[in-house]
């Protein structure tokens, strides 16, 4: 009997774990990755006052960020991304 309730729970929990999507086939916009241009940004920044930090557009060089992104539905959609950064502690 145990033998039996055993080899059931095991094809019951196999069966539910082979309908996963071939994970080459892409059916939702992915992004794949971004290139940005420098990698690496140093902001000449005046932190005086480290609460409100001025930052002069004019010493710092601009970003450019190119995404990788795959659209299965294509015809070029607008994309909207956010970007992030996090200050570099010295110490």
């Amino acid at each position: 009997m145990r033998v039996v309730a055993l080899l059931l729970t095991v094809a019951a929990m196999s069966a539910g774990c082979t309908n996963f999507e071939d994970p080459t086939t892409v059916i939702d916009l992915r992004m794949l990755a971004a290139v940005v241009a420098p990698s690496e940004i140093i902001l000449d920044a005046d932190l005086s006052d480290p609460s409100m930090p001025v930052v002069d557009p004019a010493n710092n060089p601009p970003v450019t960020v190119t995404p990788l992104i795959v659209d299965p539905r294509g015809n070029g959609r607008k994309v909207t991304y956010t970007i992030s950064a996090c200050p570099n502690d010295p110490f």
